[in-house]
């Protein structure tokens, strides 16, 4: 499976989560998260015979019966009889990786209890204790589980009532991933281009979007299937049929023309409103409580801010780990519950949960790479002053964050007031396309005064509007349409990088930073300060401060 990484809790506290791709360095990685346990057990303190229990986020069989009885019902579908067995091969290959799980744990050292666990319910404990909230309203929605692919219910009570649910091949995610593909990027990993993209188009083909995505009753929904091979082999993932009413594919690195963006707006726009038909049914259905959100498409930070805008919840709670990479940490956490019912879950309110390193760690880094480094007394001081002489600074510091926003510990940070550093940033820095937005992080008792945001965004996971008044004072963080992906920070969960915001803004009076993560196009962001110091020496950043240490490629003087 895609992001895989390992969680550990002890007595109901998560004491480590991390995602292998980290480690190995292979962007959504699937392998078996073996660096990413050892983490886990290395923070703790302990090894693997002193683990009770280990739990996996999907039911291998069930999945496999749920695919085998799809395949044999296309066998009757005369239009789509072509490669109809090919998704078989991929699937038995997935199952019986998934099959090795416990062996692989157990020659690790492990002698506990294992289970496998049902990926929605592992997507379900991800977020409800977690989140700390009361009774909530739940949604679920991603590509696939074992056999669904939206779910949406209530906790009452400490229990879970479903109210509604697609199944799979019917799915909101595997029609965007589709699109995505058929956009020129690469499924399960562009589609929060294809996000950014949406902003620059026109949705002129949701007429055409609305005869494949079909509404159905009280939130439901059905996906007209000729239009797509997902669920067959994922060779095209759109059909003949889609290209006819779409136009051709767009070829990867190829030049982006109005009609992709147009085609990126649509889809856009339908995702969301379906969301919105499922959320509208919940809130009638559960009355006004807070709404909690997890799968793939809630890392969709547009379609997010919709829902807490348009939708009368309490509040919208959407962690950093919502997508498949929050998958262990439910599957502990659904593990634990089942043997101690009566299990004190923590709420989580903060998303550094990786490994750190420490000072003598990171001066050995930059001596094995032969680099000089100065050590500072102030460093968040240090990086607001660079800033704000229009330095691109790398900033890594503590431990590392999970999901796919870096959130001030693996950052990359500029000034949003520089016009040019969007175009900057994309070129020289991240080595990616033009059209790629960048977030601010602002300080959260001054979000109000820049943003149209009525509270806290502490994990990046929501796009507001920039007040009309402020968008020409942080250009670099303003979208072509108006908006931000907006991070708020707070002092008391990222207290260094608060600090650092707070001393850009005593220099510029503005409270804001252009945050971005630390990494080129393609790879992971940094874990370590080899990669940190290797991505510093590789692109057009031009400050790198590991901790207290202070690298730069040309020292920055007074009049700078």
């Amino acid at each position: 499976m895609h992001d895989t990484s390992a969680a550990l809790i002890r007595d109901g506290e998560v004491i480590a989560h991390a995602e292998q791709e980290r480690f190995d360095r292979r962007k959504h990685s699937t392998a078996f998260p073996e660096d990413a346990i050892r983490f886990c057990l290395e923070r703790a303190g302990i090894t693997m015979r002193d683990v009770d229990a280990a739990g996996f986020f999907w039911v291998p069989w069930r999945g496999l019966r749920s695919r085998a009885v799809q395949l044999w019902k296309l066998k009757f579908l005369k239009p789509w009889r072509r490669d109809r067995s090919g998704l078989l091969p991929q699937n038995l290959r997935v199952f019986f990786g998934m099959l090795e799980v416990p062996s692989r744990l157990r020659a690790m050292g492990f002698r506990g209890t294992f289970r496998y666990m049902d990926h929605y319910t592992c997507h379900l404990e991800s977020i409800v204790g977690p989140s700390g909230l009361k009774d909530p309203a739940v949604l679920i929605v991603d590509g696939n589980g074992e056999t669904l692919s939206t779910q949406w219910g209530v906790m009452e009570g400490g229990r879970y009532r479903v109210v509604g649910e697609v199944k799979y091949p019917h799915s909101l995610g595997l029609v965007y991933m589709s699109v995505t593909e058929y956009l020129g990027f690469r499924a399960s990993n562009g589609e929060a281009k294809v996000m950014g993209l949406a902003s620059y188009g026109t949705p002129r083909y949701v007429k055409e979007f609305e005869q494949l995505l079909l509404p159905g009753p009280a939130g439901t929904f059905e996906i007209d299937l000729s239009y797509f091979d997902y669920h067959i082999h994922r060779r095209d993932y759109v059909t003949d049929k889609f290209m006819r009413l779409f136009g051709p594919r767009r070829e990867r690195e190829s030049a982006i023309l109005p009609r992709h963006e147009d085609v990126a707006a649509s889809l856009q726009a339908v995702v969301e409103d379906q969301v919105l038909r499922i959320t509208q049914e919940l809130r009638r259905q559960v009355g006004r409580r807070p709404l909690v959100m997890a799968g793939g498409v809630t890392l969709n930070s547009v379609l997010n801010g919709r829902v807490r805008r348009e939708v009368d919840f309490e509040q919208v709670w959407v962690p950093a780990w919502a997508g498949d990479q929050g998958g262990a940490l439910g599957a502990a956490f659904a593990l634990a519950r089942r043997l101690e019912p009566t299990l004190d879950v923590q709420p989580m309110t903060s998303a550094a949960l990786g490994p750190e390193y420490s000072d003598e760690q990171i001066v050995a880094a930059l001596d094995q790479r032969m680099v000089t480094a100065r050590k500072v007394q102030d460093a968040p001081a240090e990086a607001a002053r660079q800033i704000a002489a229009g330095r691109v600074i790398g900033w890594f510091q503590g431990r590392s964050e999970l999901g796919p926003r870096a959130l001030g510990q693996r950052s990359i940070l500029a000034d949003p007031r520089d016009p040019e550093m969007k175009d900057r940033l994309n070129a020289k820095v991240k080595h990616r396309e033009g059209f790629r937005p960048f977030a601010p992080a602002v300080l959260v008792e001054h979000a109000p005064e820049w943003f149209e945001i009525e509270a806290p965004s502490p994990w990046m996971l929501f796009v507001e509007n920039v007040r009309e008044e402020k968008r020409a004072l942080i250009p670099a963080v303003t979208h072509v349409d108006g908006t931000a992906r907006v991070q708020t920070v707070d002092r008391q969960q990222v207290s260094r990088f608060a600090s650092l915001i707070d001393a850009f803004h005593a220099l510029t009076g503005v409270p804001v930073v252009l945050n971005t993560s630390f990494n080129i196009r393609g790879e992971p962001i940094v874990e370590t300060p080899l990669n940190a110091i290797d991505c510093f020496l590789n692109t057009g950043i031009d400050t790198l401060i590991l901790g207290d240490h202070v690298v730069e490629k040309t020292p920055l003087t007074p009049s700078s």
